[in-house]
């Protein structure tokens, strides 16, 4: 476990994976190569609004998928600060390690994010009919909330863990797999599943996504709060075959 998964689950202080080197590696050796294909995205969500439409995980998945954001911004949604309406539609991320949601990259992470109109409509729902009214232990109200107040980053990966397992859908199993003995289908056992996906391929799914949509580099950048260095590294999964063929769009002569 990582230094900001232990934080994630408050085994340490939230900030301390910013406090450590790292060790060196070379070069690709720190790339995961999962992703969430954009299409199954889409799928996930499509299923989510009809058989639970508003809840938590439709929430977290939504907000992963539209934003692109880290689940540390998102877990650090305020009431105040992710009322749609009131901004736009939009949501705010702001950096308050004082309080508990510190950004990773700090000041420079703050920032408004634009979101879909569907988006808004499902958050207020969420807000009305499934959010405890609860506080976390710095009095404030989190937008993704448990009984207990602010979720932790685990939360996160579980939701992810159990969503974009094939089966959950009630589609067939891409590997062989007997369903009624697969230990996978418990929710303790969901990130063993070979097609379970992480809030980060989420991230970078979205990131393939807009590329291939041809979305300028800056922009993408800038709405993902990244630098241009990880973007490629660790974000884009077009192919290498994809990213010649979109160039070649944009010369006069082929």
């Amino acid at each position: 476990m990582s230094p900001a998964d232990c934080g994630n689950i408050d085994a340490v202080e939230p900030e301390l994976y910013e406090q450590l080197t790292l060790p060196v590696v070379n070069e690709g050796e720190d790339v995961s190569e999962t992703t969430l294909d954009p299409e199954r995205a889409i799928e996930i969500l499509k299923y989510l609004e009809k058989a639970q439409p508003a809840s938590r995980d439709h929430i977290i998945m939504l907000l992963l998928w539209e934003t692109g954001a880290r689940t540390g911004a998102i877990r650090g949604l305020d009431l105040d600060g992710s009322h749609p309406r009131l901004s736009g539609p939009a949501v705010h991320f702001v950096h308050r390690p004082d309080t508990g949601t510190p950004l990773k990259n700090k000041k420079k992470g703050t920032r408004w994010n634009r979101i879909s109109e569907k988006a808004v409509a499902y958050i207020e729902d969420f807000i009305e009919y499934h959010r405890p009214d609860v506080t976390d232990d710095y009095g404030r109200e989190p937008l993704v909330a448990s009984n207990h107040g602010r979720v932790v980053g685990n939360t996160f990966r579980r939701a992810l863990y159990r969503v974009t397992r094939p089966c959950w859908r009630g589609k067939e199993c891409p590997h062989d797999r007997d369903v009624d003995d697969c230990e996978t289908t418990s929710i303790d056992h969901a990130s063993k599943c070979p097609s379970s996906r992480s809030p980060h391929d989420v991230r970078s799914g979205r990131v393939t996504y807009y590329r291939r949509e041809d979305v300028p580099r800056k922009i993408v950048q800038e709405r993902l709060n990244t630098s241009e260095d990880i973007l490629d590294r660790h974000y884009d999964r077009r192919s290498d075959r994809e990213q010649a063929d979109q160039c070649s769009d944009f010369l006069p002569d082929l």
